[in-house]
């Protein structure tokens, strides 16, 4: 968490052993929890993500069911991989079009 909290401040950077301080060449960080963060000393990294998003639960059974025992199409192929060309054109597209209101966004 520490190495984390570090390598998302400002100076992009965190500590590895052997080799000190290294710089990173971080552009963006996404990440999921199945809870908001209760513990005050996972304040400082929480903020470090500025878009959060809530997502219900699953409400209708057969959904749930689906779920649970995998009823979905596992041949899909899932990119997980965004070049920085793709980044920037995602922000540029949001700072232009993109406009939350209070409610959507904590």
């Amino acid at each position: 968490m520490n190495s984390l909290l570090s390598i998302t401040s400002e100076s992009r950077t965190a500590y590895i052993t052997g080799k000190g301080r290294v710089q990173s060449p971080l552009i963006m960080v996404g990440a999921a929890s199945n809870e908001m963060p209760q513990d005050e000393s996972l304040d400082a990294l929480a903020d470090r993500f500025v878009i959060k998003f809530r997502v219900d639960r699953i409400k209708k059974d057969e959904n749930w069911k689906k779920f649970i025992t995998d009823d979905y199409d596992m041949n899909k192929e899932i990119s997980t991989k965004f070049t920085p060309e793709e980044i920037d054109l995602v922000y540029w597209y949001c700072k232009s079009n993109v406009e939350f209101k209070e409610g959507d966004v904590w």
